[in-house]
């Protein structure tokens, strides 16, 4: 069980945004220190792996510990795994692989594990997670990308592009624009696997953004609980399924869908290219 999870069990729904903010600020950076003392002391690996700094790890897991970053980058990969499955290509068949949103390669070393032969990249805003992919995981080519498209790769570059909790915190103007970013730099007939906050993790939104989210099919919920931690603009996100099926079609044909697929949390959706 992660922190988050422990504080939405003990926290009174409406008290949840101010126990983040106050965890994020106050507990984090010493929780951080005294994991990243232990593993200099240990010499700790996980899966036989040397994984990325504390702090790194704290910022795309919200706990810096080393067994859940390993648990769940191995978990997600194999939902990924999964998800693709049912549309009747697993993991391993792809040679051209793009974490979209890699961070510190949160998934990147567990989806070598399925797809040895793939040739694989990843790109993220966080210029300190992916100078740490670069000395550290040599065979990913990873580069950094800026808020908004481009992406420094040519037209239909992979044959599968997936992003792990990235569209839960665009807003709708951004998610438009990635998503035609996206379908240029994946190839004809390959595909992209996003995942999102659907409406059953809509429990903590206010009245008014629930019904929003049940009229328009999106919302977009700004919190202080991440400030200094993530950009601005990076906040939560949450779609319907309906609105997927209408508004990601515009770029992709929209093939499984899996509610909560992702740790029993996010859904995954994937998506393809339609040939030509």
């Amino acid at each position: 069980m992660t922190w988050i999870d422990a504080v939405r069990r003990r926290t009174p729904r409406s008290l949840f945004p101010l126990a983040r903010t106050l965890y994020h600020r106050l507990v984090a950076p010493f929780e951080c220190a005294a994991v990243a003392a232990a593993d200099r002391l240990r010499h700790r690996t996980y899966d036989g792996r040397v994984l990325p700094p504390a702090a790194l790890r704290f910022k795309v897991r919200g706990t810096p510990s080393g067994d859940v970053f390993a648990r769940v980058g191995r978990e997600g990969a194999r939902q990924i795994d999964e998800a693709l499955r049912r549309g009747g290509r697993p993991l391993g068949d792809y040679r051209s692989i793009l974490d979209f949103g890699c961070g510190c390669g949160g998934t990147l070393p567990w989806v070598r594990d399925l797809a040895p032969r793939a040739a694989l990249s990843g790109t993220d805003i966080d210029a300190d997670a992916i100078a740490w992919c670069r000395a550290h995981l040599t065979d990913v080519a990873v580069s950094t990308n800026g808020a908004l498209p481009p992406l420094p790769y040519p037209d239909a570059s992979f044959d599968l592009v997936y992003a792990l909790s990235v569209f839960t915190h665009l807003d709708e103007a951004p998610q438009r624009q990635w998503l035609a970013e996206l379908r240029r730099v994946v190839a004809p007939g390959g595909a992209c696997v996003v995942t999102l906050h659907g409406p059953e993790t809509a429990t903590s939104l206010s009245s008014a953004d629930r019904q929003l989210l049940t009229d328009h099919g999106f919302v977009f919920v700004r919190t202080n609980a991440t400030r200094g931690l993530f950009p601005d603009w990076y906040q939560n996100a949450y779609h319907q399924p309906w609105y997927v099926r209408e508004t990601f079609a515009e770029y992709f044909d929209v093939g499984t869908y899996v509610p909560r697929g992702l740790f029993g949390h996010q859904d995954i959706v994937v998506l393809t290219r339609r040939p030509g």
